[in-house]
């Protein structure tokens, strides 16, 4: 039996990802970091995937908790969230950076657009979900987008 609850990336988990992005071991702000990857998570019951992944969607990449690669990262985040429970977006390479810039500081619109975008996995599974698998099969699907968010960070940076 499932369990009724939603499955969440942890802090390692959000470091490993943004060291595949950038190819390097990146510094952080521990405690920004912590808040960042804490939008997963709702108030109360916390079983609102689509509300939540609109909250990570929308800030985690402006809290700028790592020293780089934080769009990338938010970005392989959300879809890795999302995907950790089954849920996945229809959603091409080339479209992908411009659509999660989009989302920026704006979640009931992030919400929106994931929900109109969502396709929700029928096939059951059982026990925790293979994080690892799940996020590497996206870092191979989005190079592109991950390139551009890698550039657009490094703009912000400079700004």
């Amino acid at each position: 039996m499932a369990s009724p609850g939603l499955h969440y990336l942890t802090l390692q988990d959000l470091i490993w990802i943004n060291t595949q992005v950038t190819k390097k071991p990146q510094d952080f702000d521990y405690a920004r970091l912590e808040e960042a990857t804490f939008y997963q998570y709702g108030y109360g019951t916390s079983l609102k995937l689509i509300e939540q992944a609109g909250r990570l969607a929308a800030h985690f990449s402006r809290k700028r908790p790592l020293a780089s690669g934080n769009e990338a990262t938010g970005f392989v985040a959300l879809l890795g969230f999302l995907a950790l429970n089954q849920v996945h977006l229809r959603l091409s390479d080339a479209e992908a950076a411009a659509w999660y810039l989009g989302l920026a500081d704006q979640p009931e619109v992030a919400a929106t657009e994931l929900a109109a975008r969502a396709q929700t996995d029928e096939a059951e599974h059982h026990g925790e979900p293979p994080t690892a698998e799940i996020l590497t099969a996206i870092l191979g699907q989005f190079p592109r987008t991950i390139e551009a968010l890698l550039q657009q960070d490094h703009v912000a940076r400079l700004a």
